[in-house]
């Protein structure tokens, strides 16, 4: 019951990170046209970046729990870890190769 209740509290925080980070990086836009736009820009990702890197960590945690629970879990509880895990690593994946 604990590891079931970690798994759901690490998705859901993940879910709302990548929520937050999706429209993040959607508003940073196009490369600045002058030096100081550009600078600006470059300490944004520095911050940006600082904020991604431990979430890998996260991410990778959370497949390892899900894999020791789908491990011990019935069919139908395995496929009901496996969905929201699947989409997340999706998300994690997808938002990886934008930034």
């Amino acid at each position: 019951m604990e590891r079931a209740m970690q798994f759901h509290e690490t998705l859901q925080n993940l879910m709302e990170w990548l929520d937050s980070s999706e429209e993040r990086l959607d508003d940073m836009g196009a490369l600045g046209a002058d030096t100081e736009a550009i600078k600006q820009q470059i300490n944004e990702l520095k911050v940006y970046k600082a904020d991604v890197d431990p979430r890998t960590v996260d991410v990778e945690a959370l497949n390892q729990l899900a894999h020791d629970m789908m491990e011990r879990a019935s069919p139908e509880s395995a496929q009901a870890i496996r969905a929201p895990l699947d989409e997340v690593n999706r998300r994690w994946n997808s938002y990886r190769e934008r930034s």
